[in-house]
């Protein structure tokens, strides 16, 4: 965050509103936004402004993304920072080779503003499609850190849904755009599985160099995936790309955005 700050010449004084995308909070109160907040903010006086965490698995980007969208809605002069924050690794059971493998820890910071700024991402943020289902929570499950439990999930259940749901949700947002998916010049998924990732583009019939596929860099870092991959990916895309970013987590949520190269 130190660093996202630096770089756009900025100070948390400047920012007025914080969402925070975790699975994995240090504790229920105070919110990891609000401990951000307090992190930032300077040894003398008070920074007050909008600081709360969203609980949404690996959708937590998109999910974060929506609510800024809606708070610049309200008022287009604000900078939102948008955080994403998650350690799965000491939940990971070691004896179980479906999930010892695949979870990471990371974070990720980015800034949402309706100004133009010479960010290392530079997009324009159509505002994101989210949905969800109830499921039996032992299909995924990532317990409370400190609680001795381990993460649990029955691979080919998640497997059949995440694929489903997220061309579905992507073609929603296609349609809110108003375009297609094959008029997508890159699509990015979060990076859960390569399976998952290889399914879904073979049912959209996706050409290969189309659709953004990193996982075997980070592994599954929950909610930071999307954001990891539009650094690694941003920079190369021509200006006017329309890139789909598509995800699906525990819950079950999903979510999708249509983003274009500025």
């Amino acid at each position: 965050m130190r660093d996202l700050l630096e770089k756009e010449k900025l100070t948390i004084a400047d920012i007025d509103a914080i969402v925070c995308a975790t699975g994995t909070p240090l504790a229920m109160t105070p919110s990891l936004a609000c401990r951000v907040l307090k992190e930032l903010s300077p040894a003398k006086g008070e920074i007050q402004m909008q600081a709360h965490d969203v609980n949404a698995a690996c959708s937590g980007y998109m999910y974060a993304l929506q609510n800024a969208c809606d708070i610049l809605r309200d008022d287009p002069s604000r900078k939102v920072l948008v955080i994403t924050a998650e350690t799965l690794s000491p939940m990971v059971n070691h004896e179980d080779q479906k999930t010892v493998a695949l979870f990471g820890d990371a974070a990720t910071a980015s800034l949402v503003s309706c100004e133009p700024r010479n960010g290392n991402v530079n997009i324009l943020l159509n505002r994101p499609v989210l949905s969800a289902v109830g499921v039996d929570q032992k299909v995924l499950y990532v317990p409370h850190m400190g609680t001795g439990e381990v993460i649990e999930m029955e691979g080919l259940t998640v497997f059949k849904i995440a694929v489903r749901k997220m061309i579905n949700i992507l073609a929603e947002a296609c349609e809110n755009r108003n375009i297609s998916v094959e008029q997508l010049d890159k699509i990015v998924p979060h990076q859960a599985n390569e399976r998952i990732i290889e399914a879904i583009r073979k049912t959209i019939k996706c050409p290969p160099e189309k659709m953004f596929n990193h996982i075997r860099k980070y592994a599954n870092t929950s909610s930071n995936t999307i954001p990891f991959a539009l650094v690694e990916l941003m920079p190369e895309m021509k200006k006017g790309s329309l890139i789909g970013l598509t995800a699906f987590g525990g819950g079950f949520t999903f979510g999708a955005a249509v983003i274009e190269k500025l």
